[in-house]
């Protein structure tokens, strides 16, 4: 079962990935993978990693905050002043990170972490080959609060298939840290983890999420198309002359929209007897207390035309004195504060707005009138998208018998 992700990291972290499959090859080397200090002996340190690119993205004109399944949308990236050409773009749409479900899971993404003895001692290396697209959230086993990185893998990237990874250590936790923290690879690569530090540390697989469908964009600037079901961000990945990497994304809700809730159904009336009316979808007993919900928040169209039994035709009736009329207040459940009133006649109606929840509709005839009651309720959804949710594989929900 995955953890709760916060909005805050949802709309922050890097998404994209699929299910995957990767090796490791565990090796003791006499000396870690590492570079001289310059000087001919003290201590050797791993090189320092290249500053991550740091782009941007948005669209051109941008789009409502929920669209549909196909929606195409002209984006645009900056890259940084210090970025130095010649500069390549990847492109691609996937997931918000932990809101959607796998499609195959990863195996093997593990340097050890079984046990202690499984660990990578100062010294040691092992490499792990990132076989398919994904976005693979690792961590140190033993450190696993505060020590994590992301590889990220794209079917078709450019460049080279083999990279390094430092797990370095030292005195305070701020310490501990993989070097670089965040990779972009191509789909194969071989990522060799080398533990430069003073402690038994690993590179293990905490998480992954659903793939990158790649775009059509090659530059800068393009139109991508919105494809899936719920949170989703458009990718633009940057690679300049040096070999560093940079990537922004952008967020946008995709999904059908919601049906506008709307019912018709009718009442009688006893004579001066006030009764509940809801939205169902079947005729109810005189005096039935039903309720409607709805599912988002929205705007809500009530009209009742108040009946004539006899004639069944729709009032004034030729007797004014006897007319059926009546109004209408629509209240939250479980409270007597009208939402919505429709004043006294034959046809009463009102507007207004409704949140997502259980509402009553108390419909009341004239005093003295016996009558019949259609009421016709229609909400119209706002387009406004529900916050990003993490999703729970069903399989890691204990099942209790």
């Amino acid at each position: 079962m995955r953890a709760d992700v916060p909005l805050g990291a949802l709309l922050l972290v890097a998404l994209l990935s699929a299910g995957c499959i990767g090796t490791f090859n565990h090796t003791l080397d006499e000396h870690p993978a590492t570079v001289d200090d310059g000087h001919g002996g003290g201590p050797l340190l791993p090189p320092p990693p290249k500053p991550m690119l740091k782009p941007t993205v948005a669209p051109v004109v941008a789009p409502a905050p929920w669209v549909l399944n196909g929606t195409q949308v002209e984006m645009q990236a900056v890259a940084p002043a210090d970025a130095k050409a010649p500069l390549s773009w990847t492109w691609g749409v996937a997931p918000l990170l932990g809101t959607a479900p796998l499609a195959q899971k990863a195996t093997g993404l593990d340097t050890g972490s079984k046990k202690p003895d499984d660990y990578l001692s100062p010294g040691q290396s092992a490499s792990l080959t990132f076989s398919l697209p994904g976005v693979y959230q690792m961590h140190c086993h033993p450190h696993a609060n505060f020590m994590r990185g992301n590889v990220t893998v794209i079917d078709g990237l450019p460049g080279a298939k083999n990279f390094d990874v430092y797990i370095e250590d030292g005195a305070t936790y701020k310490d501990f840290r993989f070097v670089p923290e965040n990779l972009t690879v191509p789909a194969g690569s071989v990522v060799t983890y080398h533990n430069v530090g003073s402690q038994a540390h690993s590179a293990t697989l905490l998480s992954q999420d659903p793939g990158l469908v790649p775009q059509p964009v090659t530059g800068s600037k393009g139109t991508v198309t919105l494809t899936g079901n719920g949170w989703t961000r458009v990718i633009a990945i940057l690679h300049d002359a040096e070999g560093r990497i940079g990537q922004a994304e952008w967020p946008v809700y995709v999904a059908p929209y919601p049906e506008d809730y709307q019912k018709t159904f009718y009442q009688n009336f006893s004579a001066g007897a006030p009764a509940q009316l809801d939205a169902a979808p079947v005729s109810v007993a005189p005096g039935g207390t039903l309720s409607f919900k709805t599912d988002y928040n929205g705007t809500a169209f009530v009209n009742v035309t108040f009946l004539d039994p006899p004639s069944q035709q729709a009032l004034p009736a030729a007797d004014p004195a006897n007319a059926c009329a009546g109004e209408f207040h629509l209240r939250e459940q479980g409270s007597q504060t009208d939402l919505l009133t429709g004043a006294q006649g034959p046809s009463p109606a009102a507007h207004g707005r409704v949140l997502t929840t259980t509402y009553n509709l108390v419909v009341v005839p004239r005093q003295g009138a016996s009558c019949e009651a259609i009421v016709q309720l229609h909400v119209l959804y706002d387009h406004e998208p529900p916050a990003p949710l993490a999703y729970v594989d069903p399989e890691s929900v204990p099942h209790h018998h």
